[in-house]
């Protein structure tokens, strides 16, 4: 046997994170073919010196064990206190690949207490998945030294190493994606509310999504954005919805030294660990232009507006809402929130029976109304025809001056009958009087007091007459000197009449 025989390191010896820096030991020694190597199969990989034959061990020196599990350049030989760094491997996933291997091998903290055919099948792992990089097959007798078992153990090491190189790739090409394409609102009460956007892609370990207007909640697998009406301060306000992934993390092999004092070891130092993140975007308009709707307030009749009727607008639970007047224009009112309504009229314009009717109505949740235009329509007082009457014919009799007083003994109307019976129009219902001032000419005047009722549809209860009766003509008896004088006027009379009968005679004789 040569004295010495120097044993080839393969690719780049792992690490996490940080390089161990130490300085070498003076007393560190490479590994012999014997002594204390392991060496399950006598020499682990056969060559001679020119093939520059390669080999690990577990060193022993004295009471310290040195833990050595390298990679790098197979060709490659390794002096004492050699530092392989990561940019040996040929592609990023071989230190994904190797870390794997020693993650399932000898653990993240592979010290002195690390089972020695731990140690042994883990670097041999290493070499064997290294292979196929390196375009040699150095390793294949010992391989097939091996017991079947064995070779299950070696064959699960690199299997491990495959898996973590495809999840790398993964990782490496990291992206997500969303079901959507625009947040679309719709309104629920005084919040806007967004459809439920997913997010999916591989390797997906954290999902932060975040928004400039409103809050982002969780429902249904992914997330819905809600905006309060409150927040929105233009016509028109874009919300912007923002999703922040973070893929899982794979460890790497790192830098390695051998230049510990007491021991070389491999732990969770020696690994970097590669993530990546993504983000996506996806936005939508709210427009703030309120939905409005129109309350009308009608003639029965003729359809135009009216003036001067109290309304009031109810929620479904008989909260009062609204109360306003009515104009000669229809009542818009904006961003009334989605439910039902009711509309009822407390006090009805002049001249108009009030309504007894309740409106009611629905509000959708764009803030839209359901089921057409809100009409409440009022039917105009029929006016009351008062008759002013001769007792014994039944004629309207013109001249007579009457008043006419309400409950509460106010005037409501004045006026001198005419030949045709007077209209009241626009009683209020209840209890009215009518009474005569002035007795029409020829007609006594009537002391009579006529009352009736205006019911609430603008009716009476019966015909509102009045009637009076005809003055009486009074002939004194004649004294004796009228009666002489009649006579006398009679005599001369009948005297005038024979007269002309006579002459008359006498001319039609002489003819």
């Amino acid at each position: 046997m040569k004295k010495f025989i120097f044993s080839l390191l393969l690719i780049t010896c792992l690490v996490f994170v940080s390089v161990v820096e130490a300085a070498s030991p003076s007393s560190f020694t490479l590994l012999r073919e014997s002594g204390d190597s392991i060496n399950y199969n006598r020499d682990i990989v056969y060559g001679s010196s020119s093939d520059k034959p390669i080999f690990f061990t577990n060193k022993y020196y004295g009471s310290n064990q040195y833990l050595v599990l390298c990679t790098g350049d197979r060709t490659a030989l390794a002096g004492e206190g050699t530092t392989y760094n990561k940019t040996s491997f040929k592609n990023e996933g071989n230190r994904a690949a190797v870390a794997a291997i020693i993650k399932t091998g000898v653990g993240e903290d592979a010290k002195v207490s690390a089972n020695k055919t731990n140690i042994f099948f883990t670097q041999l792992a290493i070499w064997k998945y290294l292979e196929k990089y390196y375009g040699d097959n150095k390793l294949t007798y010992t391989i097939g030294s091996l017991s079947s078992t064995q070779t299950s153990k070696l064959n699960s090491l690199v299997n491990v190493a495959n898996t973590a190189e495809s999840t790398y790739s993964k990782i490496s090409k990291f992206a997500i994606t969303l079901n959507a394409t625009a947040l679309n609102f719709t309104l629920d009460g005084d919040v806007y509310k967004s459809q439920v956007v997913t997010v999916s892609g591989e390797q997906v370990k954290t999902v932060v999504p975040t928004v400039n207007i409103g809050t982002v909640e969780s429902s249904g697998g992914g997330y819905i954005v809600k905006v309060p009406k409150s927040l929105l301060t233009s016509e028109s306000n874009t919300i912007t919805l923002k999703v922040d992934a973070t893929s899982n993390s794979i460890a790497m092999a790192s830098n390695y030294t051998n230049g510990n004092s007491s021991q070389q070891t491999t732990t969770t130092s020696n690994f970097d660990y590669f993530s990546k993140t993504a983000s996506k975007s996806i936005s939508g308009v709210i427009k703030t232009t309120k939905p409005t709707i129109s309350i009308s307030k009608q003639d029965a009749t003729t359809g135009r507006e009216l003036p001067g009727a109290t309304l009031i607008l109810k929620d479904a639970s008989g909260n009062e809402k609204l109360r306003w007047i009515s104009t000669n224009s229809p009542k818009i009112i904006e961003d009334l929130a989605p439910g039902k309504y009711s509309l009822t009229e407390l006090i009805a314009p002049d001249g108009y029976i009030k309504s007894t009717e309740t409106i009611t109505f629905t509000i959708d949740s764009q803030g839209k109304l359901v089921g057409g235009p809100v009409v409440m329509k009022n039917k105009a007082k029929s006016p009351i025809s008062i008759s002013k009457q001769d007792a014994t014919t039944g004629r309207e009799v013109p001249g007579a001056t009457l008043v006419l007083t309400d409950s509460k003994g106010k005037q409501v109307d004045k006026w001198v009958s005419g030949i045709t019976p007077h209209s009241v129009g626009g009683l209020e219902p209840g209890k009215y009087t009518l009474t005569e001032t002035i007795a029409p000419l020829g007609y006594v005047k009537s002391t009579e007091t006529v009352t009736f009722t205006v019911k609430s549809d603008g009716t009476v209860d019966s015909p509102v007459i009045m009637k009076n009766s005809p003055e009486e003509v009074v002939i004194n008896p004649p004294t004796g000197g009228t009666i002489i004088k009649i006579s006398f006027f009679i005599a001369f009379l009948a005297f005038a009449v024979a007269f002309y009968f006579y002459a008359d005679y006498r001319v039609k004789s002489n003819m």
